[in-house]
């Protein structure tokens, strides 16, 4: 009997380092196998961002919100029109091109549209470009 009381005893114990020993492994820090190729700051990256709204007068103005331009201007609306503004840096040179589109709400035709070179923060050259069919 004293035999069956060890080694039940023994059994238990066996038991116990046993589960003891497996928990050990779960505490191990878990590292990738490989390297992703996502970079944090991609500047190419294409992202959709919901604009930031502001009311000036019978204005809405929207900004965007994420991304590469956040904080620019993206959208006025008026009564009768709404302008557009698209920016280009990836042009080959340190210079900030802004293009502002300009269309009628009745017929979404495009009234005018201007670009703006921006070089250190300053306006220094605009081109009104002539209107698609003209």
């Amino acid at each position: 009997m004293k035999h069956l009381k060890i080694s039940g005893n023994l059994l238990k114990l066996l038991l116990f380092t046993g589960l003891l020993s497996s928990c050990n492994n779960n505490n191990e820090s878990i590292t990738p196998n490989e390297q992703s190729l996502i970079e944090v700051n991609d500047q190419n990256a294409k992202l959709i961002s919901t604009p930031k709204l502001s009311q000036d007068g019978t204005r809405t103005l929207e900004y965007f919100t994420l991304g590469r331009y956040q904080g620019r201007l993206s959208k006025v609306t008026e009564v009768s029109h709404y302008t557009e503004y698209s920016y280009n840096d990836n042009n080959g040179s340190t210079d900030l091109w802004i293009t502002s589109r300009r269309y009628s709400k009745a017929n979404n035709a495009l009234v005018n549209e201007n670009k703006y070179r921006v070089a250190g923060g300053r306006c220094v050259a605009s081109v009104a470009l002539p209107k698609i069919g003209q």
